[in-house]
């Protein structure tokens, strides 16, 4: 953890559980993408990099770190509310995206915010 960077839990309302992280993780190929967040919903994450848009799954297993992401995980939830990433992640914001990929489909297992995006 970098000094003021916090750890939430994403908590997706629906979804398929069998997109879940595999009970061995030490089998899964983790991979590594940074870019600019061009699209963001409860169920997806759209990053742009250097070799274009990629498209990762969300789910309930998705942990989102960043200044005041924990705190502001906790009073969502203090008031018997459930996170959700676009409660944290904005486009334009730049993350690091660990996921693996299954069946053709890149789901996120952590989403670092580097950097909150500006409004142009």
């Amino acid at each position: 953890h970098e000094t003021g960077m916090h750890l939430a839990s994403i908590l997706v309302l629906a979804g398929p559980v069998d997109e879940a992280v595999p009970e061995k993780q030490e089998t899964v190929d983790r991979r590594t993408v940074q870019g600019t967040v061009s699209a963001v919903t409860g169920k997806s994450l759209t990053v742009k990099t250097t070799d274009g848009d990629v498209v990762f799954a969300i789910n309930e297993k998705t942990q989102v770190v960043g200044r005041g992401v924990g705190t502001a995980g906790r009073r969502i939830e203090e008031v018997g509310g459930k996170t959700v990433i676009t409660d944290f992640v904005a486009v334009r914001d730049t993350v690091r995206v660990v996921y693996y990929e299954k069946d053709g489909t890149k789901q996120a297992l952590d989403v670092n915010i580097i950097a909150k995006g500006s409004i142009k």
